[in-house]
């Protein structure tokens, strides 16, 4: 601060004149409030970057909430049509076949190896058993009509294996998407409404290339 040539020079007004610039001037701040003032400018920077993170955040689980209701909503139709179109499945002669083995099963308690002359020529029964045990199974406890139900289960069990183990490497959109690609087959549809063993053959398989899967890479993390 300096004084012109013009200023009054009495002590009083001096006085008040230099209080007054002195008022005026920009308080000099000591290194303690420095300090505080650097660190307070940082934690909003940090407060900042963390906002937009969490927004973001929000914004794809709000997304992945809807598009899991849609899809739920989907899966929803896709299996009530499955299951009206059970009604009018009608038993031809490969269904009648299995329900034939299935039903033998399930009064004998044990595997034929022959069928009937009389019905099919004395056939050598070589199938794999597993899909007529497990009907057999089933028919005992709740009756001959629930065959026709024993693919949409299988089916069901099949999503959902299906869902969970690709969730767990890739994530819960490529799950649900992998899911939503399976079911617009018709192959998929096609044996689910009718009494085949195709759809237990699918569900095999795929635990089959899946564990070889996991085999693989659990060599690859050791080497």
């Amino acid at each position: 601060m300096c004084l012109t040539a013009g200023d009054d020079i009495e002590p009083n007004r001096l006085l008040k004149k230099v209080q007054y610039k002195l008022k005026q001037m920009p308080a000099k701040k000591t290194k303690r409030e420095k300090k505080k003032t650097q660190k307070q400018s940082v934690n909003d920077a940090s407060v900042d970057k963390k906002t937009i993170p969490a927004e973001k955040e929000n914004q794809e689980t709000t997304i992945n909430y809807v598009l899991s209701g849609l899809v739920l909503i989907y899966f929803i139709g896709y299996f009530y049509k499955l299951y009206s179109s059970l009604d009018i499945t009608v038993f031809w002669s490969d269904e009648i076949v299995h329900a034939y083995i299935s039903s033998v099963i399930s009064k004998s308690h044990q595997l034929p190896f022959v069928l009937p002359e009389e019905i099919y020529g004395g056939f050598k029964w070589s199938y794999p058993p597993l899909f007529h045990i497990l009907s057999a199974l089933i028919m005992s406890i709740a009756g001959f009509e629930s065959l026709k139900f024993i693919n949409i289960g299988i089916l069901i069990l099949f999503f959902i294996c299906f869902y969970v183990l690709i969730r767990k490497y890739y994530g819960h959109n490529e799950a649900l998407w992998a899911c939503l690609l399976m079911s617009v087959s018709p192959v998929i549809a096609i044996n689910t409404i009718r009494f085949m063993s195709e759809m237990l053959s699918m569900l095999m398989i795929f635990f089959s290339f899946y564990f070889l899967a996991v085999r693989l890479m659990d060599r690859r993390c050791i080497r």
